[in-house]
């Protein structure tokens, strides 16, 4: 499985919280840097299985290749509070997506992201 991040506005540098979080998971932060949707949109990009949105955002006008092979999904990671960029909080916000992805991965993992409101 691979798996890709990207932004609608990405930041102009990783967070260090992302940095902190991924070293205690023993992976390298080296190398990484935020990058908007748009790598993914050129022709020659990989189709994507699935998007995940991590905010109650518009989706984004998919390629015409993306067609029937591309599912949305809209995950509430602050269960409808603010975000902060605590480090604790950060913490919660990249358990809860782990868990949500191993339940798309195995429906049988309980999930605590409402991953099913709202699919498109």
């Amino acid at each position: 499985m691979r798996a890709f991040s990207a932004g609608l506005q990405p930041a102009a540098q990783i967070s260090r919280n992302v940095s902190r979080l991924l070293l205690a998971h023993g992976v390298s932060a080296q190398g990484l840097s935020p990058k908007s949707i748009d790598v993914f949109l050129v022709p020659y990009a990989i189709v994507p299985d699935r998007i995940i949105y991590l905010s109650d955002v518009k989706a984004i006008l998919q390629p015409s290749s993306w067609k029937g092979t591309t599912s949305s999904h809209w995950w509430s990671v602050t269960d409808g509070g603010v975000l902060s960029d605590d480090f604790a909080a950060c913490s919660a916000y990249l358990k809860r997506i782990w868990q949500a992805i191993d339940g798309l991965i195995d429906p049988s993992v309980p999930s605590e992201l409402s991953t099913g409101n709202k699919v498109a």
